[in-house]
């Protein structure tokens, strides 16, 4: 609204409608007093256009007495309807902000002393959430001064002897400061409190009420845009020009079909070009009763359903059921909520709608079991009358893949004395059948006891070597089949380790060569659990060596050797690249003995013959670890000396 129209509309409305004594509002004035009233400005604008009163083209200083008249009813009128509509009263809220005034002094010391209390109980309340083995040490601090916060970083901070499990705990607070799986999502907050509808949508299945505020859009054709109605105490709208619309205690999606029918009588416009939506939640009082942990009544705003509201009551105590939580609602039968059914899908109890006073009743929990072992969520679970032990095993997370299922074992009190019920859950799968559950019964789930036994095992000289999946009637050449030889392997020799029922070894000795050729079937054996099938190299049998050749050759050398091989002088020097131009005639042999490498032989051996006539002496066969030196011309050279001196200018030795 410009500033000197919305002048001349207050001016107008403080004069024309209070009739006030004062002979001049300011805009400011008169827009405190409008607000005070409970009164939305651009809404009451909008209905005087409605009525033929366009403010924009009143000048104050030509009224008449009869126009002076008509716009006092005008304002008067619609000033009624919307004060009508308008779920807060505003002299009450006076009265009591009036009243809270003069209590303030007298409340204030209570509250503290409350808050207090509050803050003891909190901090109770999360000392007792933490494991054991920190919860001691914590509140230790926290007496001595220090917060909750302060206290536990203090006692993990920087603490390496804290173990893994401890850690875990932390992380999964959640799990250790419940009694009954469900309780988590109560105790720790999981769920939050919706103050209004920007922090949820409300689905079509909202119920409406008095004092829920709907937004009307309509756009194309006509433009009728944000137009907000506030349900009345008789459980109504009132657009202006229109008949009375009746929402109270219908879904939000009926409410859409009946304002888009109303509204279509005087507007023009597509289906798709009308929308309504929830602009404000009324809010309602609920009353939490029986085994919550803070039962009392709560105020909050209706799209909570009533799984939210529980939250603030902090949900069912230790005792207090999960699965038979009812809403109690006046000449209506209970409704029932089953927590569980939340936990597997939530949309279905999200649906769980509140009216101003409802009750909610937590009972007692009846059927409480635990569940041990081959699970994966072991915990105590609540069961309905009709859920046994396929339920409580869904409820569980499912049996983990190591789970044992021919037996699993049941505790159980009766008649004044516990006993171990034994069943084939295998059994029950199989038969499509269930096992009666009582309440106090606690399964254990027991793990395979031992790992897989059914293979066997294939190492050294193959191609593929590992475990190998044990078949019925397996032999030794269907494993090699499998594994597959490799060249260096040695046949004529291999070792099967086969573990006893006593825990002891035995080595039984194979020919492969046998078995591989048909020969017999002494060797080709039946394969039993975890047998291990050694296979050796033949380079494992043969000593290995090199022989160095150095000295006058082109390219000295060192050569692997090992026994087998027949390696001749003439050829180690052909590998060295052949004699240097340089090499002597003669060159020795030094051998070590592979049994001793203290003691040594030397051999002379002529070169020249060696390599002139492969048959000679001279050219014999090397041994590993031998060394083959050439020697050179100038190493038997007679060196000779020249000296000058006296009358010259550089006496020296030549």
């Amino acid at each position: 609204m410009k500033k000197g129209l919305g002048v001349l509309f207050f001016l107008l409305f403080i004069c024309v409608h209070l009739i006030a004594q004062v002979p001049f509002f300011t805009e400011e004035q008169a827009r405190a007093e409008l607000e005070k009233r409970g009164l939305d400005e651009e809404e009451f604008v909008a209905r005087l256009q409605e009525k033929g009163l366009d403010i924009y083209s009143i000048d104050p200083n030509s009224l008449t007495p009869f126009e002076i008249d008509r716009i006092q009813r005008t304002v008067e009128q619609t000033i009624k309807e919307m004060e009508e509509e308008n779920v807060f009263d505003v002299k009450e809220l006076k009265e009591q902000g009036e009243e809270n005034e003069e209590k303030q002094d007298e409340v204030g010391q209570k509250n503290e002393e409350e808050e207090e209390g509050e803050i003891q109980k909190d901090q109770a309340l999360r000392i007792k959430r933490l494991p054991r083995s920190l919860a001691d040490e914590v509140e230790k601090r926290i007496r001595k001064g220090e917060t909750f916060e302060e206290a536990l970083e203090s006692v993990t901070e920087g603490e390496e002897g804290l173990d893994a499990g401890v850690e875990k705990e932390l992380e999964q607070e959640e799990l250790f400061a419940i009694e009954v799986y469900g309780q988590q999502v109560f105790r720790n907050r999981e769920i939050n409190i919706f103050e209004s509808p920007k922090d949820l949508t409300p689905p079509d299945s909202y119920i409406l009420g008095v004092g829920d505020k709907v937004l009307v859009s309509i756009w194309g054709t006509s433009v009728f845009d944000n137009r907000k109605f506030t349900i009345n105490e008789d459980g109504y709208i009132r657009p202006t020009s229109m008949r009375p619309i009746f929402l109270k205690g219908i879904s939000l999606k009926k409410a859409r079909g009946l304002l888009r029918s109303a509204f279509q009588q005087k507007y023009r416009f597509m289906p798709e070009q009308f929308d309504v939506t929830l602009d404000y939640a009324r809010t309602i009082n609920v009353n939490i009763v029986g085994d919550v942990l803070e039962p009392g009544t709560y105020s909050v705003p209706a799209l909570n359903s009533a799984v939210n509201a529980l939250v603030l009551a902090g949900g069912p105590n230790d005792i207090g059921s999960l699965r038979n939580i009812q809403i109690i609602r006046s000449g209506a039968d209970p409704i029932k909520v089953d927590m569980y059914k939340f936990l597997q899908n939530p949309a279905a109890e999200v649906e769980l709608y509140l009216q101003n006073n409802d009750n909610i009743l937590v009972p007692v929990a009846d059927k409480i079991v635990e569940i041990e072992g081959g699970v994966r969520r072991p915990f105590k679970y609540e069961l309905l009358n009709d859920e046994n032990l396929i339920e409580l095993i869904d409820y569980a997370g499912g049996l983990v893949d190591s789970a044992y299922q021919s037996n699993i074992q049941i505790s159980r009190y009766l008649n004044d004395e516990q006993q171990i019920i034994d069943v084939n859950l295998k059994e029950l799968y199989d038969r499509k059948s269930n096992f009666p559950l009582l309440k106090g019964d606690k399964i254990s789930i027991r793990t395979i006891p031992k790992p897989y036994e059914n293979f066997v095992l294939v190492d050294g000289e193959v191609l593929i070597p590992g475990k190998f999946q044990l078949t019925k009637e397996m032999r030794i050449n269907d494993l090699l089949k499998r594994a597959v030889l490799s060249d260096g392997a040695r046949t004529d020799v291999a070792f099967l380790k086969r573990f006893q029922p006593d825990s002891t070894i035995q080595y039984l000795r194979l020919n492969l060569d046998s078995v591989i050729n048909f020969q017999t079937v002494e060797s080709n054996i039946l394969l039993q659990p975890r047998d291990e099938l050694m296979i050796q190299s033949t380079s494992i049998t043969s000593d290995k060596g090199s022989v160095t050749v150095r000295g006058a050759v082109r390219n000295p050398i060192e050569l692997p050797l090992d026994m087998a091989n027949n390696l001749t002088l003439e050829e180690a020097i052909i590998f060295a690249g052949g004699l240097d131009p340089e090499a002597y005639s003669i060159g020795y042999l030094k051998r070590k003995d592979p049994s001793n490498s203290e003691q040594m032989q030397w051999r002379r051996f002529n070169v020249k013959d060696a390599l002139s006539n492969p048959n000679s002496e001279d050219n014999f066969t090397l041994m590993p670890l031998d060394t083959i030196e050439i020697l050179a011309n100038p190493t038997f050279t007679d060196q000779y000396e020249v000296r000058v001196a006296g009358a010259v200018r550089n006496p020296s030795d030549i």
